[in-house]
């Protein structure tokens, strides 16, 4: 297991709890862009594809350890949603054509956080079944977590990596520890 570094956390005020959720699919959506420029970049370097397609198959299982701010913790009510999306995006940009080729490949799973005094574990297993030409492709990761206190604010947490491609049938395990 490897432990990655926490690209952003943000704390917002709101008044409505239903923000929470809207937070949430607006860090999964930021990831999510920034995953497309790095595919984008990628592809750019990948302009001749292996032999033949490969296709693997496994699971992800991202386990992330938070530790609440103050005014979080306080909050013991508050739920925690998380969410999890893996990306192998093994596009080329064929000149000739002036279209991409290849494959893109994503799975996606939300869970809730289990709380623990000023703490808290979610752990979300992916299942996937990618297909890519691409020996030098990487599997992007991105995970996000938002909750929402009795009093309008929204504590929120997202996390992006890019992985090696895992071997087919691997069951691969990704650490992250962060504060919300």
């Amino acid at each position: 297991m490897k432990k990655a570094a926490l690209l952003a956390i943000g704390v917002f005020a709101v008044s409505a709890s239903a923000q929470a959720a809207e937070t949430a699919d607006s860090l999964m959506q930021h990831l999510r862009d920034r995953a497309m420029l790095r595919a984008m970049t990628r592809a750019q370097q990948n302009p001749t594809p292996a032999t033949a397609p490969v296709t693997v198959a496994g699971t992800i299982t991202i386990t992330a350890k938070l530790s609440f701010e103050s005014l979080f913790a306080a909050s013991s009510s508050a739920d925690v949603s998380c969410s999890a999306e893996i990306d192998l995006n093994d596009q080329a940009f064929d000149s000739t054509t002036e279209d991409f080729t290849g494959y893109d490949n994503t799975a996606n799973v939300s869970g809730k956080l289990v709380r623990s005094g000023s703490s808290g574990t979610c752990t979300i297993t992916v299942p996937y079944r990618f297909t890519y030409v691409h020996a030098n492709s990487k599997i992007a990761i991105s995970f996000a977590a938002s909750g929402v206190t009795s009093s309008g604010n929204v504590y929120s947490a997202s996390y992006g990596n890019e992985i090696a491609i895992p071997a087919d049938n691997a069951k691969t395990a990704v650490t992250i520890t962060a504060s919300m």
